[in-house]
């Protein structure tokens, strides 16, 4: 599939894009009202997701843009606050931030049900399985169900496999971007999950290297 995503923090986009092409997905990635209009009205995607407070053209006007004109590609809008939406449709859904991974897909999901087997709810690296949908992770022969902050860290550090992702990326990834949550959380978080990884007697492992950041790896 062949995505278009419009948002303002280069943080977000690379965390939203990763997760897209780890299912293997294109994605085009702009920063701004204006290039994302003209992005949807010039090439053909199979779904749009766009930042509603985007610079220079909000989402919602974008949405109403590129329906006026006729194109009914299904769109995911993204908010910062929680709004009460009123023109939720088949081709069209919304979603606030922070959102956990498995919420994402199912938005994605309902918006394109001929395509919803190509977002699956397992993630594997190695000898484990994360149920996005069920925060359950499985070994070989050992599985345990993860709170949801253990969950959606561990979500990151797999779309990110094999790229060192920082205590400050992982911060803002799982707890949202304008987290009052001190940056210390992070390590606490990152113990509990190296636990659960010894609990289930898998070869996958945290690697930490200083003031770089932490990732998974197979020992």
């Amino acid at each position: 599939m062949k995505f278009l995503y419009a948002e303002r923090e280069s943080k977000t986009t690379q965390n939203v894009s990763n997760i897209l092409r780890y299912h293997g997905h294109t994605v085009d990635t702009v920063c701004d009202g204006d290039a994302a209009l003209s992005f949807a009205l010039a090439e053909n995607y199979d779904c749009i997701i766009a930042e509603d407070d985007i610079p220079k053209v909000r989402g919602s006007e974008i949405l109403s843009k590129i329906r006026q004109s006729g194109i009914q590609t299904p769109i995911l809008l993204i908010s910062d606050e929680i709004v009460h939406w009123t023109e939720c449709t088949a081709n069209t859904r919304y979603l606030c931030k922070p959102f956990a991974v498995g919420e994402f897909l199912a938005h994605l999901r309902t918006l394109c049900p001929s395509k919803k087997d190509i977002f699956p709810s397992s993630l594997c690296f190695g000898d484990i399985m994360l149920n996005i949908n069920t925060s359950t992770l499985a070994g070989k022969e050992i599985s345990l169900t993860l709170p949801r902050i253990e969950c959606r860290m561990m979500e990151f550090l797999i779309f990110n496999k094999g790229t060192y992702v920082s205590t400050s990326e992982l911060l803002s990834s799982v707890w949202g971007e304008n987290t009052p949550t001190e940056i210390g959380i992070v390590w606490v978080y990152i113990s509990y999950l190296r636990k659960k990884l010894d609990s289930i007697s898998t070869k996958v492992k945290i690697k930490a290297k200083r003031n770089i950041g932490y990732i998974l790896e197979i020992v």
